[in-house]
């Protein structure tokens, strides 16, 4: 019948059969391993038949299942392994499964005694009839959370198996399932189980100890713990005694049931003793079968709190119901405490530090005064400012400010000439000083140190003075010395004043913020100086940025020096020469300049430039 319904399939180059109908004798190789399917509705599955004879009988060693196979330029999905699968195939060692694969079919491994591992994955819901019948090697076997039911007979005979793993989402061990399995000393049955048919671990001579973890007893079939050889025990949960002495099939067993033991162990700890200790209170059910209470506290440190108990609860004292050996830790976390800082006088200054935070922290607080303002100390008489206080409880902190004082020093040129006094030496910013210089017979008083001739002379302290008196004989000259900066927003320069003749006076720099100071007018490069006094002087300081944002080659020959400030050229001891400055392309940028004159730049880049005669200098100017 099968030759004449294909008698002129030689005439054909494509057939294609609809996806209900069974393909028999389609093989596909993987991973050099020849197996046969079958195709319905779509999915592919693993089959025995090859013509009607065993196909896998052959088989030995390692086999992999693909998940995927090609039959007729189309791809399946490899859901199942046939019944009879690798029925007799006494040479596999080992079988993985694919994810795949949905169900394994009755008699699928049935007689492969040299199997000794087996994968059975999380995909797989069934387990069919002699599934792994007589495979005498297989030592474990892990059945997973996805498998509902392992079918009769499943794992008949497996005489080498010694660890079984029943998955969590098993709703009934069937008939004979693990029957005869004389290696399998203990097994334990979750609690998805509410049915175990007959003889399902029956033969089993080594199986000394059940482990129910279901509250609720499941429904036995007959003799299903019979024949073992040995007294059974049963272990089941804490307070499901009455359940499973009076379960439907459970009379053969009552005196092998055992709830956990009375002598029940519990620990009682602190996460960190320092924050805190726990205690038992009080402990009973020492002579119940099962089910005790205890009542246990928890003590914080100061600064801590009890915040929970590592099981959850929060009640503290608490009672616990239990039901075995059991640790629970008492959890104690830090107090919050509030810091406040605060100034006594806002209108004085200001202060930093104000929270919330956790016992012991360490905090920095600080207090800036206002302008003319500084911080004296704080309430507690400390005066270190930023400081570091560690927190142990609601804490106040005030920081106390005042006007700054400076002092005012006065002196004379020379005692013998003549006397000076002042109406104080301290004074707050701001407040008047009058200081008054009186000659002796013979001198005449030439005016102060800083150019003022008044006498007496008032003026407001603003900051530190040192003033002097200078007192002259006939025919004696007083002189000035003028400081100024080149460039205010720079830098500021100051000191000097008036001398006499060989005296001498201090001039001071100092650059603005982002600035610094780079030399005064004669190339000195100190910025606090003492220069002796020959006549009227004037010293100017030159600054530059601090971030090189403007530079210039260090270029000094023939008594001419070139520098660059505020994005200009400057040069001296070059009178009388001419200036011009070109680009590194050798392209006049500036026609014919006066040397004296700062010549101004017009974008960033190198430059050259040519004094007179005199070889060109390069000068760097990044901006």
């Amino acid at each position: 019948m099968k030759q004449k319904l294909f008698y002129f399939a030689i005439f054909l180059t494509v057939l294609a059969i609809p996806q209900s109908v069974k393909a028999y004798d389609f093989s596909y190789t993987y991973q050099g391993q020849t197996l046969y399917y079958n195709i319905v509705n779509g999915e592919a599955q693993v089959t025995y038949q090859n013509n009607g004879s065993p196909a896998y009988t052959y088989l030995s060693g390692s086999l992999v299942i693909p998940d995927t196979v090609t039959y007729n330029s189309a791809t399946y999905s490899v859901t199942s392994i046939g019944d009879y699968a690798f029925r007799g195939c006494s040479g596999l060692t080992s079988v993985t499964i694919p994810n795949s694969v949905t169900s394994i079919g009755d008699y699928a491994f049935r007689g492969c005694s040299g199997l000794t591992s087996v994968t059975i994955p999380n995909s797989v819901t069934s387990i069919g009839y002699l599934a792994f019948y007589g495979c005498s090697g297989l030592t474990s076997v892990t059945i997973p959370n996805s498998v509902t039911s392992i079918g009769s007979s499943a794992f008949y005979g497996c005489s080498g198996l010694t660890s079984v793993t029943i998955g969590n989402s098993v709703t009934s061990i069937d008939y004979m399932a693990f029957y005869g399995c004389s290696g399998l000393t203990s097994v334990t049955i979750p609690n998805s189980v509410t049915f175990i048919d007959e003889y399902a671990f029956s033969g089993c001579s080594g199986l000394i100890e059940v482990t129910m973890l279901g509250e609720i007893a499941p429904t036995l079939g007959s003799s299903v713990f019979s024949q073992n050889g040995l007294s059974i025990i049963i272990n089941i949960p804490c307070g499901s005694y009455d359940s499973y002495y009076n379960g439907s099939g459970w009379s053969d067993y009552q005196a092998a049931l055992r709830e956990p033991n009375a002598d029940i162990a519990l620990t009682i700890g602190s996460n960190d003793s320092i924050k805190g200790i726990a205690s038992i209170i009080q402990q009973d059910g020492r002579d119940v079968p099962c089910d005790s209470s205890a009542i246990i506290s928890a003590t914080s440190s100061y600064g801590y709190y009890f915040d929970h108990w590592s099981n959850g609860n929060t009640a503290n004292p608490d009672t616990l119901h239990l039901v075995g050996d059991s640790t629970v830790t008492a959890i104690f976390a830090p107090n919050q405490y509030v810091l406040t800082v605060q100034s006594a006088d806002e209108s004085l200054g200001s202060v930093a530090g104000s929270g919330t935070y956790n016992y012991l922290d360490t905090v920095s607080i600080s207090a800036i005064g206002i302008s003319h303002h500084h911080f004296v100390q704080w309430n507690d008489g400390n005066t270190e400012n930023p400081r570091q206080v560690v927190v142990e409880c609601d804490t106040t902190f005030t920081a106390f400010f005042a006007i700054d004082t400076h002092a005012v020093s006065v002196s004379t040129n020379d005692i013998a000439r003549g006397m000076v006094q002042s109406t104080g030496t301290q004074f707050e910013y701001g407040t008047p000083c009058t200081v008054t210089a009186t000659a002796y017979t013979g001198y005449t008083f030439a005016g102060w140190s800083n150019g003022v001739t008044a006498n007496p002379y008032t003026f407001a302290v603003l900051s530190d003075v040192e003033l002097t008196a200078l007192f002259v004989a006939e025919g004696e000259g007083v002189y000035t010395v003028t400081v100024i900066s080149d460039n205010p927003t720079m830098g500021t320069a100051s000191g000097g004043g008036q001398a006499l003749d060989g005296e001498t006076v201090t001039i001071r720099a100092a650059g603005n913020p982002g600035y610094h100071f780079m030399r005064w007018n004669d190339n000195n490069t100190d910025s606090v100086r003492t220069v002796e006094v020959h006549g009227n002087v004037t010293y100017t300081a030159y600054f530059e940025p601090d971030d090189g944002t403007e530079s210039i080659d260090n270029i000094q020959d023939d008594h001419i020096r070139i520098w660059l400030a505020d994005g200009r050229i400057h040069i001296e001891g070059a009178e009388g020469e001419t200036v011009q400055v070109f680009d590194v392309m050798g392209r006049a940028v500036t026609g014919l300049l006066d040397a004296t004159e700062p010549v101004a730049l017009p974008a960033s880049g190198v430059y050259m430039v040519k004094i007179g005669n005199h070889p060109a200098r390069k000068v760097v100017v990044i901006r």
